[in-house]
């Protein structure tokens, strides 16, 4: 298995679900987005925050085009919540939710 190690206020830290910040999303979608392009296409994804829904969104950009992919409360759920970047972190990092 992979470590993804991510980092933070502090120094560095392997990611988690649990406590993610926006900042650390956006680092996990940026590493994991050669594994992604196969699944998913050839797109950029990153984190956003959007206010009439008041919460976070992944949000897909391709050629002048962009939709949501995910949305969550916090930016750990909102990760959690697509599907194939969570697929990813599990089979090939070992990285699971706890519930």
């Amino acid at each position: 298995m992979k470590k993804l190690i991510v980092k933070y206020r502090y120094g560095k830290t392997p990611f988690l679900y649990r406590n993610a910040s926006a900042s650390m999303v956006n680092q996990v979608l940026n590493k994991i987005e050669d594994d992604l392009i196969p699944i998913c296409g050839l797109y950029k994804w990153h984190l956003d925050y959007d206010k009439d829904f008041k919460g976070r969104q992944i949000i897909a950009t391709a050629h002048g085009s962009r939709w949501v992919e995910a949305t969550g409360k916090y930016p750990g759920d909102t990760l959690f919540n697509f599907l194939p970047a969570r697929r990813i972190l599990s089979e090939v990092y070992g990285i699971n939710r706890d519930l």
